[in-house]
């Protein structure tokens, strides 16, 4: 072999193992460096929250002009959310119980942070939820929601910012919602009626916005949402004069002619718009922008919808389908996108925030190839400048890229999915040719050629190879020859010898079929050259869906080797509002089977293994992974739940208060209700709890004692961390056959019928999460090993049948995993469990890595 060979291979070595090195944990899912971005109404001044020198995620305010950065909050506890205000040097944020969701709101003057200066509670008691619900940043009073009388309504108050006054306005008792104007008065309520519909009253004229009752004699009836318009329908803000308001509507609106061009369907349906009316006068409505393709989307981070900031005109707006597409709506803003999009191409300009005289932009680009980057823009010198990158840990990692495509469910439905691959694998190229018309051809030796791998997307320049002899024989195997003349991308005739590249393609028998489809996915970058291990991670809400854009955690998975396939499955939303109420009824039926049929897309498309698929979720998502795995164990090799309900009845039974108000609306979801018997055996049919005896696969289950929305007992319902059913799966360093992994009481439910039916399982609890783990330091074996404690009931139970088990307290937990150091180890375990069973990379997880916050309850040690 020559030097430029040998330089040639070296040189290959090194690019591969770039690309394949791993991405260590700690990059991944520790705190961001940079979070919860937002710029001061001056434009001054830039606060964002990171990690202090403890790790506890702390406010930081950074000087636009010098660039620099000071810490301003010194709390023991994580800062969840911050918000500035009118007055510069005043700043808001928001604390929880250890993931209960009873949000506290402080108030902190910059000018005085320092460890010794305590903030100012504007809402601090325990178990009580507030959250402000009103802040236009120009006057110096804000308007704070409270649930201290009542647990399901929120009462309404001023908070005067240079007095710290909190002074009462309304004594609600009745609307899920109040609705402020641009000046901070009240103007309208929502409250349910018993059909589900969703009624807004306004103020009567004889009503006193400084001391408002729920009375009838205050409010006049000003609009009625029916049901099935909810999910797209939602008022957004008012006009400058606050005589007019913007709506998204989704009366007699859906996105159905989109689906129609794109899969030939007949129905037949309008679009979903953004409107203005009169105020209390929706009949005057009047159409400024109809959809098309996706629902037009209000968001918290990100503004979407752009809308200014003083004079209230509607600028621009963001669909997103596949990807972002933005449509302006003002020729004011049109060349300040332009230029945004030409300084980076290929991704989205998103503005995160704006100062109050709209000159200075906070922008972030919206991207799968890097997490989120932020810049300042200067409308007046229309220049941009970069700022930080949210994670800069993961500048020059090669990532995903994610793909957006549609495909049919059993039923005709068509589904939006997204697929993002490990960055090393190699794709189907040769379908680029159209397979060159083979698949019109009904020349079957043409067919059985593509099918062999035997024809390029376009023709090669060739060399014919002679061999010697003559008396000799070209014979397969590898030839330095070869491999040469193929890499300088030339084909090479012997027998038949076609690039790298072309080899791989081997068109997978698709060349059969005559479905244009199949080329166009291929074209897309959609079809890998082999089939892969595969994780189907399922959103949660339901009534959420997946985006565009970067993800620790699918970065996480694809570097690890899986593929990971995201289904908008019927009941998503952000595709209309026949798409979303389509999942009315239909958990664990229609809108499982939607992912069963994306795993079965995948399959047919050699995309995945079929023998090495793992269905994974938080929340709904959470709940499906437990439907899976017991509704369908034979589709996957194993299955991973964070905070997924497992017996709908005590969900329905255990909601938090506050959700009350939108009670209807979330029986209208499942289905049924609970407070009927033909509710109670619907929800039942559709509760994994009821069907543990089907499990017969490894389940991993997570949950946080905190967790409002699922509550414990949910999990133990189900199985908490491993469930290594399999003798196989028997032996995890030491652990017992099953591994529970749990925060939350109510959630032994599952666990204890998993134990009636002997199987083995290991019931872990986190007292000091919620519904999703955040500490990285909750590391499960660490707290087995370290933390032993005496047993509780549902251990009992298991001891007495002699089943393996170990049951541990997280309690600083909510819904939802809010400290790093939870999810780092929530990742470490998961990322051992799947290695086990789908055997993809793993990044060595040891006892006490992250610091663990879990308690071991018990610890049983059997031996089998």
């Amino acid at each position: 072999m020559g030097m430029r060979e040998n330089i040639l291979l070296v040189t290959c070595a090194l690019l591969l193992k770039a690309y394949s090195r791993i991405i260590p944990r700690d990059e991944l899912f520790s705190d961001a460096q940079y979070s919860a971005v937002k710029l001061s109404p001056d434009g001054q001044q830039i606060a964002f929250l990171s990690p202090d020198k403890r790790g506890t995620r702390s406010v930081y305010v950074r000087c636009v002009t010098c660039n620099h950065s000071r810490q301003i909050t010194f709390d023991s506890k994580d800062i969840n959310d911050i918000e500035w205000t009118a007055l510069p040097d005043i700043i808001l944020y928001y604390q929880d119980n250890d993931g209960d969701e009873n949000d506290r709101i402080y108030k902190l003057n910059l000018t005085m942070a320092s460890p010794s200066n305590k903030p100012i509670p504007i809402s601090d008691r325990i178990g009580v939820k507030a959250f402000i619900a009103g802040n236009n940043n120009r006057d110096p009073r804000i308007l704070v929601a409270i649930n201290d009388d009542n647990p399901q309504f929120h009462n309404i108050y001023e908070f005067d910012l240079l007095t710290d006054n909190l002074s009462l306005l309304f004594r609600n008792d009745r609307f899920s919602e109040t609705f402020s104007d641009n000046d901070l008065n009240i103007r309208f309520a929502s409250e349910e009626a018993d059909d589900g519909s969703l009624m807004y009253y306004r103020l009567s004229e004889s009503a006193n916005p400084k001391n408002l009752s729920t009375a009838n004699s205050d409010w006049i009836e000003y609009l009625t949402v029916l049901p099935h318009d909810r999910p797209t329908t939602e008022p957004i803000v008012f006009t400058a004069d606050n005589k007019r308001i913007y709506w998204l509507w989704g009366e007699g609106s859906d996105l159905g002619k989109y689906f129609a061009r794109l899969v030939y369907l007949d129905n037949i349906a309008k679009h979903g718009r953004l409107v203005i009316h009169d105020f209390g006068h929706p009949e005057t409505n009047e159409i400024l922008y109809a959809a098309e393709k996706a629902e037009i989307e209000e968001d918290e981070s990100y503004e979407y919808l752009l809308i200014h900031p003083t004079d209230k005109t509607a600028l621009s707006v963001y669909e997103f389908y596949h990807e972002p597409e933005l449509h302006i709506l003002n020729e004011t803003v049109k060349d300040d996108f332009d230029y945004l999009t030409n300084l980076r191409p290929g991704d989205s300009p998103i503005i995160a925030d704006y100062s109050q005289d709209f000159n200075t932009w906070l922008i972030s680009y919206l991207c799968d190839h890097s997490p989120n980057e932020y810049y300042l823009y200067d409308r007046k010198e229309r220049k941009a400048e970069f700022l930080f990158s949210e994670r800069p840990q993961l500048h020059g990692r090669k990532l995903y890229r994610m793909i957006g495509f549609n495909f049919l469910a059993r039923d005709n439905f068509t589904l939006q999915a997204y697929l993002s691959l490990p960055p090393t694998v190699s794709f189907c190229i040769c379908f680029k040719a159209e397979l060159r018309k083979v698949s019109n051809d009904s020349d079957e030796t043409q067919i059985a050629y593509a099918e062999m791998g035997l024809l390029p997307a376009a023709p090669q320049s060739m060399v014919l190879h002679v061999h010697g002899g003559p008396h000799y024989r070209n014979k397969f195997g590898f030839s330095s020859t070869i491999a040469w003349l193929t890499n300088r991308g030339y084909a090479v005739l012997q027998v038949v010898a076609l690039p790298l590249a072309a080899i791989k393609a081997e068109l997978r028998k698709v060349s059969n079929d005559s479905d244009e489809t199949q080329i166009a996915y291929a074209e897309m970058g959609l079809l890998p050259a082999a089939p892969q291990s595969m994780v189907l991670h399922v959103h949660g809400g339901p009534h959420y869906r997946n985006k565009f854009g970067f993800s620790s955690t699918i970065a996480w998975l694809t570097n690890r080797g899986y593929a990971v396939l995201q289904v908008n499955y019927r009941g998503s939303t952000g595709f209309g509002k026949n798409y979303a109420n389509a999942g009315n009824g239909e958990w664990g039926r229609k809108m499982h089977y939607d992912l069963i049929d994306g795993v079965n897309f995948a399959i047919h498309y050699g995309i995945a293994n079929a023998s090495k698929i793992a269905i994974m979720g938080g929340s709904y998502g959470g709940y499906a992974a437990l439907v899976g795995i017991t509704f369908t164990p034979e589709v996957f090799a194993c299955a991973v739940d964070s905070c997924g309900p497992s017996n709908l009845i005590t969900f329905l039974e255990t909601i938090p208060p506050y959700w009350m108000g939108g009670y209807r609306e979330l029986t209208t979801w499942l289905g049924a209700d609970k407070n009927t018997s033909q509710g109670r055996a619907f929800l039942r049919s559709r509760s994994p709890l009821f069907f543990a005896n089907r499990v017969t696969k490894p389940l991993i289950i997570l949950q946080g004692a905190n967790d409002p929305r699922v509550k414990e007992n949910e999990s133990s319902k189900h199985i908490l961390v491993l469930i290594f059913y399999m003798r196989k799966f028997m032996t995890c360093q030491g652990a017992p056959p099953s591994l529970y992994w749990s925060n939350n009481h109510r959630f032994r439910q599952f666990v204890n019928e998993l134990v009636k039916l002997k199987i083995p399982v290991t019931y872990i609890l986190y007292p000091d999460e919620g519904h999703g783990f955040g500490r990285p330091q909750n590391s499960l074996a660490e707290a087995v090993i370290n933390h032993l404690m005496h047993l509780g009931q549902f251990v009992n139970e298991l001891v007495k049948l002699k089943i393996p088990v170990t049951y541990i307290l997280y309690p600083d937990e909510g819904h939802g995993f809010g400290r790093p150091q939870n999810s780092l180890a929530e990742a470490g375990f998961v990322e051992r469990f799947l290695h086990k069973c789908l055997h993809g990379r793993y990044e060595k997880f040891s006892l006490g890595q992250y610091n663990s916050s879990a308690i071991v309850r018990s610890y049983v040690v059997i031996k089998i």
